[in-house]
Order: C-alpha cells, then sequence, then structure tokens
C-alpha cells in the first residue's frame, strides 16, 4: 500500500498490487495489459478480489462487458445451489465496480430480495460451549490461538475479514484497532482484562512467528478467510451447535449489549453502533427489534402474573361475600 486518503464519505485506497498474484488460479485471461499497475479500490479489496479472482476462473475478467452473460450464468447457478439474493447482490456490486476500473461499465440485473428474516442468535450457552470446546483442545498452543479467536469474535462482533487481518501492533493494553473490510473507518474496542492476558500469553509461548505483523498465523503464514471460517465451523460443530456460523457471534455480540446487564445498565444504540463498525444506525436498530420481542415476552409474563394475581383476588371476595354462589356484580364492574 502506498497511500490512503479519503475523498468526502469514501474511503479509497492506493496499492501497488500485481494481478498475476491475485489471479494466478485463473487460466484463461491474458493479464499482460493491466498486471502491475495501480489499482484504485474500495476498502473492500480483500472481499472484492475473492469476487474477482473466483469468476477470473470461468469468465474473462479483463473484458467484463464481453463477458457479461458468462457472469449472469454464473450468478444463477449461484443462485440455484441456494446462495441468497443478498449475496449474489453483492458479488454483482463488486464485479461492477471493477468493470468501472476497466472502464467498461456494465450494470447486471439485480436479484429480487425478499425481506430478511431475523438473523439466528446463539443463547449464552451455546457460547459457552464453543468457548469451553475451543479452549480444551489437547495441543495447547492449537487451544491458546483458538480460544482467543473465538472469544474475539464474540468480545469484538467484528466479522471474520477484520479478525483475519488484526496485527500485532493493532493491540494497544485493553483497546484493540480494527480495520473494516466494507469501508467503515477504523474502530476501537476495549478489551476484559482476562482476555488480554489470555492473548499476551498466546502471543509470547504460541504464536507461530510465519508472518511478522498478523496476530493469528499458522505455519504458512496469516490465517486466511476461508480457513478460518471453516475452524470456526468445525469448533462450534464439535462443541455441539451445528447451526453456529462466524457471523452469528457478530449477532449475539449487537444483542447481548442491548440488553441490560447483571448492573442493571445496557450500552446506548449508539455505542453498539460504534462498537460494531455501522456506518448507518439503521444497520444497528434490527437488533433493537429482536431486544424489542424479550421485551415483549416479559411483559407477557408480568401482566400475566398480574391478571393472575387479580383473578385470584376477585375469586377470593367473591366466596367470601357470597357463599350461597349467587351472581356477585363488585363496584358495578363486570369481570372480563
Amino acid at each position: 500500500m502506498e497511500q490512503a486518503y479519503k475523498s468526502g464519505k469514501k474511503v479509497s485506497i492506493i496499492f501497488r498490487f500485481d494481478l498475476k498474484t491475485s489471479l494466478e488460479n485463473s487460466t484463461n485471461l491474458n493479464l499482460n495489459p493491466i498486471s502491475d499497475k495501480l489499482l484504485i479500490l474500495s476498502l473492500t479489496v480483500p472481499k472484492q478480489i475473492r469476487t474477482i479472482r473466483r469468476f477470473g476462473e470461468i469468465c474473462n475478467m479483463l473484458n467484463p462487458k464481453r463477458s457479461q452473460e458468462d457472469i449472469i450464468e454464473a450468478l444463477l447457478k449461484d443462485s440455484e445451489r441456494g446462495i441468497q439474493p443478498q449475496t449474489l447482490n453483492h458479488l454483482e456490486y463488486d464485479i461492477e465496480a471493477w468493470a468501472r476500473f476497466l472502464g467498461m461499465p456494465i450494470t447486471l440485473p439485480r436479484f429480487k430480495q425478499s425481506r430478511s428474516p431475523e438473523p439466528w442468535i446463539p443463547t449464552d450457552e451455546d457460547v459457552m460451549k464453543i468457548r469451553k470446546h475451543a479452549a480444551s483442545q489437547q495441543n495447547r498452543g492449537q487451544a491458546s490461538r483458538d480460544s482467543c479467536l473465538i472469544d474475539l469474535l464474540f468480545a469484538g462482533g467484528m466479522r471474520i475479514g477484520e479478525l483475519i487481518q488484526i496485527n500485532l501492533e493493532d493491540l494497544d493494553g485493553n483497546v484493540l484497532t480494527i480495520k473494516s473490510e466494507k469501508g467503515e473507518a477504523p474502530r476501537q474496542i476495549g478489551l476484559p482484562d482476562s482476555l488480554v492476558n489470555r492473548l499476551s500469553e498466546y502471543i509470547e509461548k504460541y504464536r507461530i512467528r510465519s508472518d511478522s505483523h498478523a496476530l493469528f498465523t499458522t505455519l504458512k503464514g496469516r490465517l486466511d478467510y476461508n480457513w478460518a471460517r471453516n475452524l470456526i465451523k468445525k469448533l462450534a460443530i464439535k462443541a455441539g451447535v451445528p447451526k453456529f456460523h462466524a457471523h452469528a457471534a457478530r449477532h449475539w455480540c449487537a444483542t447481548t449489549l442491548l440488553r441490560r446487564g447483571p448492573s442493571g445498565k445496557r450500552l446506548d444504540i449508539r455505542e453498539v453502533q460504534i462498537h460494531l463498525g455501522h456506518s448507518s444506525l439503521s444497520s444497528t436498530q434490527r437488533y433493537t427489534h429482536i431486544k424489542g420481542r424479550e421485551v415483549a415476552e416479559h411483559v407477557k409474563e408480568r401482566m400475566g402474573e398480574f391478571f393472575r394475581m387479580k383473578n385470584e383476588m376477585v375469586d377470593s371476595i367473591k366466596r367470601s361475600s357470597n357463599p350461597h354462589g349467587t351472581e356477585l356484580e363488585l363496584d358495578g364492574a363486570v369481570e372480563i
């Protein structure tokens, strides 16, 4: 990376990028015309590169205008395989951004999105099962790394792309700086002392020094996106929570922060927005709706108790005032 700058509300990065390296698995591309140029992309660079690399294996992504039919056909096959319309539309955004960069703008037909279902949110018990399994693995180095990774996922409410990009220098005492992969500004999150201590132990004793900057590493270097996603899924399955996926930790974090804690306090919705790195408050407000269902349930229980007590009181008055069982009217009110 050579320079980062802000242009209005759009944050962009100018960096030197060897296209041959990024699309090295693409066999049908003539890369020479644009290899080793300065590319201007948004901060979602890692995500966009994954999209272009993948479609570069089946289409000529150096000429997306000519390959438009092939791109649409590939997207339709993804739809048939069950990929959600929202995900397919995001892939189209990436492809269109790439086409604009090449000077060959295209517009792909959007997939119709139904109203998004409420996300599945793990229970506190589910979270504890996953944390316990990650920390109890026989290989102590693996257990230390995976335990820290899982706890950062839950405590930070971060995305996988953000998690794998964390560098050692991003950790400053109890404050961790997160670099967004979706164009939002970097944010700082506070970490509990217990997690900071375990991170220090992992870094000092168990971290594989295959990358000089990356916090989470393997023998081959920094954890990559698919490796981390599969690791998290396997941990959850072995812990007995097969429905869990990495993004569910973000949902759990949001609803937990909006819920009253043991002290009776909860975070303001604006604080939760900052913690999660949402650029729009509306993204955070969806979790207040989920929390609202909990409130509704509590109100139902509380009101149920109240009216049950009221009915019992009325029945008691009836029995004591009217032992013969004749009809009784209380203060002109009819019991309902």
